[in-house]
Formats: C-alpha cells, sequence, structure tokens
C-alpha cells in the first residue's frame, strides 16, 4: 500500500504534468488521491505547475475536515479570512462527493482543458469519436450546467452524473475525471481533451461522426 509521503509525491507529479500538458493554468485545477479514511487535496492557491509535497493537505474522508496531522487547527478549518498555514482548495466538497458515491475511485482530477471546456460551455456533448475514448472513458461523458465553483450544489450535481460516468464536463469551468489511482484519472483527462479537438477539427473539415454503437460494444467486450 502506498504511504501518505508516496501519495503526495504522485500527486505533486501529475500536477506539473497536468500543467505541463497545458490542462490547467496559473492557480486553476486541483487533484486528490485517496488514502484509507482520509484524502490528500490540492492546496488552495497552490499552483501545480510547480507542485510540491507539502502543497497537499490531509482530510478526512468523512466530514471534509482537515487532519490535525495537516497543520490546521481543526477551529480554524474551512473559516474565511483566519490565518492557518493552508487551507484545501475550494472544490474539496466535489472531490469528497466522488469518493463518498464511488468507493473503487482512488483519485479525482479536476482540471480546465480548454477545448474540452469550451465544449461544455457551447452545450455540445462529446461523442464517441475514437477507439481510444470508447475504451479509457468507457460510460460517455455528460455535461453538468454552470454551476457557482465551491459549492454544495456543484458537489451534488457531480455526485449524481459520477455514480456512472468515469468523466464529466463542466459548462464554463472545466472537467471531472476518476479512477482507480491518478495514473488511470489523468489518463482519462487527456483522452477527453484529444476527443475535443478532433471533434473540433472534423467540424472544421465537415461534420463530426460518431463510432456505430455495433462497434463500441465489440470495443468494450
Amino acid at each position: 500500500m502506498n504511504t501518505k509521503t508516496q501519495i503526495k509525491k504522485e500527486l505533486a507529479k501529475y500536477g506539473r504534468m497536468l500543467a505541463k500538458k497545458g490542462l490547467v493554468a496559473a492557480g486553476g485545477g486541483n487533484i486528490s488521491a485517496r488514502y484509507k479514511d482520509s484524502i490528500f487535496i490540492k492546496a488552495s492557491g497552490a499552483r501545480l505547475e510547480d507542485a510540491k509535497e507539502n502543497d497537499f493537505i490531509e482530510l478526512d474522508l468523512r466530514t471534509g475536515v482537515p487532519s490535525r496531522r495537516s497543520g490546521i487547527p481543526p477551529k480554524r478549518k474551512l473559516q474565511a479570512g483566519k490565518a492557518c498555514a493552508k487551507k484545501p482548495s475550494i472544490e474539496y466538497k466535489m472531490h469528497v462527493a466522488c469518493f463518498l458515491k464511488r468507493p473503487d475511485v482512488g483519485a479525482v482530477i479536476h482540471a480546465h482543458p480548454p477545448v474540452a471546456t469550451g465544449f461544455a460551455t457551447s452545450g455540445r456533448k462529446l461523442c464517441d469519436i475514437t477507439a481510444e475514448f470508447a475504451m479509457v472513458l468507457k460510460t460517455g461523458v455528460p455535461t453538468i450546467k454552470f454551476v457557482t465553483p465551491g459549492t454544495e450544489k456543484l458537489a451534488a450535481a457531480v455526485a449524481n452524473k459520477i455514480k456512472n460516468h468515469n468523466a464529466l464536463l463542466l459548462a464554463n469551468h472545466g472537467t471531472i475525471a476518476v479512477g482507480k489511482d491518478l495514473k488511470e484519472a489523468f489518463e482519462r483527462t487527456v483522452v477527453l481533451e484529444e476527443a475535443a479537438k478532433i471533434c473540433l477539427s472534423a467540424e472544421v473539415f465537415g461534420k463530426v461522426k460518431s463510432i456505430k454503437k455495433s462497434a463500441i460494444k465489440s470495443l468494450l467486450g
């Protein structure tokens, strides 16, 4: 089993990889990983492009409260304006909702890939345009209309959809991808943005045509 140190190293590594691929910018995006009854999530304001191990905070998965070991006193856990070393990303509720809804999920990645986010914002649906999209994402990618980031309402909307899907498009916001580990969640994020680019290219050249359902069934089989 991975140790806490190993998990934080993996989070920092994949955070930098997301930034290198242009899937997040500045302080945007946040990632998390499960550890027993806790999760580790990016600290508010930390930049993934130069993420380090100490940029990730441990939260109790059942309550969303920072662990005493995170260095955040419980009485000051999430109160705005209070002075404490670090606070978790404002999207922690959305991450916790994914883990609670999906016991099989070990990692959650919320990114801001520009083309996929553009599709979500336009109200367009990503179709099964490549074999990789069908096989890696498996369950299709629904879109959630814009909901204010960091809210319980967004966490509830994500929880409702993620129970049956491995990735979501968030209009005017970004994407969510889950996986058994960070590698799988990262792969799904990359494939999602690639599919959006291919759809955009297909529209420029003519018309988007999805793979037939019979072919998808064969691939998944």
